[in-house]
């Protein structure tokens, strides 16, 4: 395992999505549409979806439920309980929430989010192209992804974090920050410019 700055807490942007599905999912009493709604949000990062389920679901108590548990020290629900993007977490705790989907989720729900990481379009619902750092940075490697972007604290967030190679062997993480006044595009360049550091060691 590399880290570097991972106790650093970052705003999750649409991380956030994978623990908003997982609460969903893990509710026995679920519309029968629970799957399809959440494999959408995540292959095409719908923020529609994601900001309907964060109400229906009580916005903050979903973090709540999270951390309750994942067991995830540094995650943290945002300061305005609407801004879900502004939830904040370090790098090793998304590690722990992808190993958690991988090692602990019950089969179905991990299968839910496999495929839609495995399948997310290239460009997002809000026509963001979300194939930077890990997809860009890793071409003809097996990946499944949820990016982030937006905005938090008057800073610009690009996050990359997946899974990647055979049979899911790595988790990968890069969250990170800019001024408001850097172009989003040089953003996800450095986003990408980082994962492409760890190519030589990622088979």
């Amino acid at each position: 395992m590399a880290t570097a700055n991972a106790s650093e807490t970052f705003p999750t942007a649409s991380v956030v999505k994978l623990l908003i599905g997982i609460d969903l999912l893990l509710d026995g009493n679920a519309p029968s549409d629970s799957a399809a709604r959440v494999r959408e949000m995540l292959a095409k990062s719908d923020d529609t979806i994601a900001s309907a389920l964060w109400v229906q679901r009580g916005e903050t108590r979903i973090i709540d439920r999270m951390q309750d548990l994942m067991h995830l020290p540094t995650l943290s629900a945002p300061d305005s309980p609407g801004q879900w993007g502004s939830t904040r977490i370090d790098a090793l705790d998304v590690a722990r929430l992808w190993s958690w989907i991988l090692t602990q989720a019950p089969a179905s729900i991990r299968e839910t989010i496999l495929d839609s990481t495995g399948g997310a379009t290239e460009i997002a619902a809000d026509g963001f192209d979300q194939y930077f750092g890990i997809p860009d940075a890793l071409p003809g490697r097996e990946w499944w992804i949820k990016q982030g972007w937006g905005s938090s604290r008057q800073r610009r967030v690009v996050n990359t974090t997946g899974l990647v190679g055979h049979a899911q062997r790595y988790i990968l993480v890069l969250l990170t920050s800019y001024p408001m006044d850097v172009p989003f595009a040089t953003c996800t360049e450095g986003a990408t410019a980082g994962v492409e550091e760890l190519a030589p060691v990622i088979r």
